[in-house]
């Protein structure tokens, strides 16, 4: 579902803001004081869709508004009970159609008690330092147990999630299933810990530092690469085992002479677009100029129709990767990006011609790498993403190119963006893509 309007009533008991999405551009730009809550709203619309409902909680506002295209209505209400608990009335309305959802369900109010042990061996951001208090890696912040359960039970077994949430209605449960938002904060260069989640937890175990952001995405595209590249070969040995069979019975499309020559040269072009990318190693043979038997149409025809199916698989991953070296490459000074399958990001010093640690890449660098990996691989098409401060550690030359960044990866991705700055640079003179939120 595609959001086009967040309202929030009554945020921190002071601000009414309202941010109508530029649909048409799929960029919004939202600027003002510090303090007005531009970070906050997007965390907290991010933590309807991602099912953070006790963060909802702790902040304090009247209700959160999120209308989406064409014309259906998502309201959230915070209300206080006797007491001074606060809950969270969820209200769908879509035509004549309205769902309701009240959080925590009443009969929750017994305690849900989730073994320590688990959540050591669940949330690979905490670590238990006392009987009684648990560290979050992230924030280096204390927590209770409680704290920990609340902030973190999306990680837990889905039984104990459903335990903590209750029984939601399908219509809202399709509604928050079916949105997808991505919001990358301001702690981006310490990278997620869905990626190899079983390092997390070792290097927890170990006591070791936890890794890096980019030397995560690194070993994180590796994997995405190395699996196209077996199914890719699965599906190239199911067709070399039938070749013989489809040569003899005539099974396929026999080319004409001249297209049989356009298509390889296509195909052959596809191909070194594949090795620079880092996709494939293999290199294309030029073909004879001696006019073509029957015999070399029918094995061509049948080897172009294999190469085209086995790759297929490349196809979603080859621009991106195109576009993720395009833009790294036009940034960096005194050295070159690429991606290999067998290391992930490589950087290459024009100096000297040896290979730069990812570690050791500035932070606007590495800010870079992560910010442009965030949207082009981990962000699913069609999602909308909400991005705090772009312009952290880049240059001012730099972030003047951040609008220009995101309009080709929103094109390359089917992405919409949302995003909170206090750089006029990053605006680019886009006055009309710009919400302001004032007191």
């Amino acid at each position: 579902m595609r959001v086009k309007e967040i309202e929030v009533r009554s945020l921190f008991g002071r601000f009414d803001h309202k941010v109508r999405l530029n649909l048409s551009d799929r960029i919004t730009i939202v600027h003002g004081p510090n303090g007005v809550g531009k970070t906050t709203i997007l965390r907290l619309v991010s933590d309807v869709f991602q099912r953070r409902f006790y963060s909802l909680l702790t902040t304090p506002f009247e209700r959160i508004v999120v209308r989406f295209y064409p014309s259906s209505t998502l309201t959230v209400k915070r209300m206080l009970k006797s007491g001074g608990r606060p809950t969270l009335l969820f209200t769908y309305r879509a035509g004549r159609h309205t769902t309701g959802y009240t959080f925590p369900r009443e009969r929750l109010a017994r305690r849900v008690r989730v073994p320590s042990y688990s959540l050591e061996r669940e949330i690979p951001q905490v670590e238990r330092i006392s009987p009684s208090v648990w560290l979050d890696g992230t924030t280096q912040r204390e927590m209770s147990y409680d704290d920990v359960v609340a902030t973190y039970y999306h990680y837990l077994p889905q039984d104990i999630q459903e335990l903590i949430v209750g029984d939601m209605p399908q219509q809202l449960d399709r509604v928050l299933s079916n949105t997808s938002i991505v919001f990358i904060g301001t702690d981006r260069l310490a990278g997620p810990d869905d990626v190899d989640e079983e390092v997390a937890r070792s290097n927890r175990r170990g006591r070791q530092v936890r890794e890096g952001a980019v030397t995560k995405y690194s070993r994180d595209l590796v994997s995405r690469i190395q699996l196209l590249q077996r199914q890719s070969l699965e599906t190239g040995s199911s067709l070399d085992s039938t070749f013989p069979q489809r040569l003899l019975d005539g099974s396929f499309q026999l080319l004409e002479e001249k297209t049989v020559r356009d298509e390889y040269t296509k195909r052959s072009s596809y191909m070194t677009r594949l090795r620079d990318a880092g996709l494939i190693s293999a290199d294309t043979v030029t073909l004879p100029d001696r006019g073509m038997e029957e015999i070399d149409r029918r094995v061509l025809s049948i080897y172009l129709e294999d190469v085209n199916a086995k790759l297929s698989v490349f196809a979603t991953l080859l621009p991106r990767i195109e576009l993720f070296a395009r833009i790294l490459n036009s940034r960096f000074l005194y050295k070159s990006f690429s991606v290999r399958s067998d290391v992930g990001f490589l950087v290459v010093s024009e100096h000297d011609g040896g290979a730069v640690p990812l570690t050791a890449l500035s932070s606007g660098e590495q800010h870079q790498i992560v910010l442009l990996y965030e949207l082009l691989f981990r962000a699913a098409s069609g999602a909308t993403i909400f991005i705090d401060e772009p312009e952290l550690s880049l240059h001012i030359t730099w972030q003047w190119k951040v609008l220009e960044d995101l309009m080709s990866i929103s094109h390359t991705s089917d992405l919409d963006f949302l995003i909170a700055t206090h750089s006029p640079a990053i605006t680019n003179g886009r006055r009309d893509l710009m919400v302001n939120l004032t007191d």
